[in-house]
């Protein structure tokens, strides 16, 4: 069993929207609050302290003090110190009645949950594994608004329906039944299934989302873990593919990625001119709001269908390796010039492995991100020269999205690289039939049809040799 989650724009009356920004306004206090007790006892005991050193050797029977813990959670009855635990010392705060418990109880183990990430990174820095240090994490705005968290156990699912509860003060202070924040569950999912349900605010509350944590089964599948198949990342050529179970090579056109970011950016310019002659101070104004969401939606529909196209692909040729090499901080300090820039920023790659990677567990495929891409655009991958800074530098790159092998041979250069990913994973063995059967020499380029509203999955298949096709 995996845990899969579901996230839909919640359509709200006026009441239920008022109710839900309300509970999401003291969500966000509790959270600061609880923030503002770790915080204090981080700084007064664990700041300067090296690291794996206890520093209350009153406690330390019970409780180690170093720079990887901070102030817990817990609640529980045997534990001894209870001006340590943040339930107890943030449950007094008058926010806390005010949400239902498991709610408030969520919210708090959220600040555990941020400093759990923030000691992991500084493990991180302290280990070199990152350039510059983390921070601890910081307080939330005073207008922002912060998610409920409502778990399985504590709501009501009956008729299709989830009906999230709410404390008895809020109930009374309000007038409300209880019944009013019932929402729809999605018809591909089961009650039973459900673990969480989780209400997110959005550009300070101007949009709510509702997300279904639930879970599936496994997929029984009957892949080979020795077929592979390689993925190289671009902006144009979203992604280039080699696969060593039919040795051919395609290219799932980005072009449709650009022009909605492109769309984006000059509407959401005339906007902000908008704004500013009005003299508005927010961050987003509602049409920003509108706009952002339609471009997330549409951004977010392209990377499910790449996805899906990749994991069926995969599924029907009996692939069980998929190769994504690591972009660890490729987008920082970037200079390819304005527009390159801008081009190559605003794709979210690190969702679409995070999504291609969430289907590879789904379906028993192996993810392999062992890798990074450190000269597989450079090395000739027909002549199986070494993966290492080749001699002969770039020069092979004899135009745009053309590589001229030693071998004589001219192949996409996006393919070059994919083979070149293929070869650090798999080794050069099988490397011999794909390269004799010269099918990677005219990648074949594969639009997605994005328009349809069939959930069914549709590409039109443009038959483009690498020279009508190059890559960015």
């Amino acid at each position: 069993m995996v845990i899969r989650t579901v996230s839909n724009y919640l359509r709200l009356s006026q009441r239920q929207y008022h109710i839900i920004d309300t509970l999401a306004y003291h969500s966000k206090n509790l959270y600061n609050v609880a923030l503002y007790n770790t915080r204090q006892h981080y700084f007064e005991y664990c700041e300067n302290a090296p690291i794996f050193q206890t520093v209350r050797p009153d406690i330390a029977a019970n409780v180690t003090i170093c720079i990887g813990s901070f102030l817990p959670y817990t609640r529980k009855k045997d534990f001894p110190y209870k001006d340590l635990s943040n339930y107890v010392q943030s449950r007094q705060n008058e926010n806390y009645p005010l949400l239902h418990s498991d709610v408030a109880q969520q919210t708090i183990r959220s600040v555990e949950e941020a400093y759990t990430s923030y000691f992991a990174l500084l493990r991180m820095y302290h280990c070199g594994e990152l350039s510059s240090q983390p921070r601890p994490p910081r307080y939330l705005d005073k207008n922002g608004r912060y998610k409920l968290a409502f778990p399985a156990s504590h709501i009501t699912m009956r008729n299709g329906h989830v009906t999230h509860g709410m404390s008895r003060i809020f109930k009374k202070q309000h007038g409300l039944t209880g019944e009013e924040l019932t929402f729809k569950i999605p018809p591909h999912i089961q009650p039973h299934q459900i673990r969480e349900v989780t209400i997110v605010p959005h550009h300070n509350g101007k949009v709510y989302t509702i997300e279904f944590a639930y879970t599936v089964p496994l997929q029984p599948t009957h892949l080979n873990p020795d077929h592979y198949l390689a993925i190289d990342l671009g902006v144009t050529n979203f992604a280039t593919i080699v696969d060593t179970a039919t040795g051919t090579a395609s290219i799932i056109d980005g072009t449709y990625l650009k022009s909605i970011n492109r769309w984006y950016n000059k509407e959401n310019a005339r906007l902000q001119s908008i704004k500013d002659k009005q003299g508005l101070t927010e961050e987003f104004t509602h049409r920003q709001s509108r706009l952002l969401i339609r471009r997330n939606n549409k951004i977010d529909e392209a990377m499910n269908r790449f996805v899906a196209y990749l994991i069926r692909f995969a599924c029907d040729h009996g692939i069980g390796t998929i190769i994504v090499p690591r972009w660890n901080g490729i987008k920082q300090e970037i200079n390819h010039g304005a527009q390159n820039n801008q081009n190559f920023v605003q794709i979210p790659y690190a969702k679409f492995r995070r999504k291609l990677q969430s289907k590879c567990e789904l379906f028993g495929i192996h993810f392999d991100d062992s890798h990074d891409e450190r000269y597989t655009s450079q090395v000739d991958a027909l002549a199986l020269d070494p993966i290492q800074k080749p001699w002969y530098g770039r020069c092979r790159r004899i135009s745009r999205g053309l590589y001229q092998s030693s071998s004589g041979i001219v192949i996409n250069a996006d393919v070059n690289g994919a083979l070149n990913h293929l070869r650090n994973v798999a080794g050069d063995s099988v490397m011999t039939p794909i390269i004799s059967s010269g099918r990677v020499n005219r990648p074949v380029r594969i639009r997605l049809n994005y328009e349809q509203p069939s959930c069914r999955l549709n590409c039109n298949v443009c038959g483009n040799t690498a020279i009508a096709s190059p890559a960015l």
